[in-house]
């Protein structure tokens, strides 16, 4: 028998359901992803799904395919080694995307600035240490 992937069940959970989600339902999810219309509760009641239904449901719901695969135990971030980015920054990257073209301006301003703050304590605390070769 199968081991439950209890990180899957809960993948499939928080993305339906909630303010905000695309989907309310997870029948609604299911027929979207055009699998079968208990394809979402299958998973939850048994925690395995495959290949092809973890990405329909990703794609569908505008989520990451790659994260949604490695919650499924099917790849590691080693597997995608010229992606490399942690969960946090790939979500970073879809909200940003998310965003208007003036707030995504606003994001990268502030962005550049907190960059511009961290430069002038780096250079200061060089300063403040005195240099040894002369």
């Amino acid at each position: 028998m199968a081991i439950r992937n209890e990180a899957l069940i809960n993948w499939v959970q928080s993305n339906y359901g909630n303010k905000g989600d695309k989907f309310q339902s997870a029948s609604a999810w299911a027929k979207a992803a055009q699998i079968n219309r208990h394809g979402v509760s299958q998973i939850i009641e048994t925690g395995r799904a495959s290949e092809k239904v973890t990405v329909a449901l990703a794609r569908v719901a505008g989520l990451d395919v790659l994260e949604a695969l490695e919650i499924q135990g099917l790849i590691t971030p080693e597997d995608y080694p010229r992606i490399q980015l942690a969960g946090s920054e790939r979500r970073l990257i879809k909200s940003f995307r998310s965003l208007a073209e003036h707030n995504q301006s606003a994001v990268l301003s502030v962005c550049q600035s907190l960059h511009g703050n961290n430069e002038d304590s780096e250079s200061f605390s060089q300063e403040a240490v005195p240099d040894k070769e002369h």
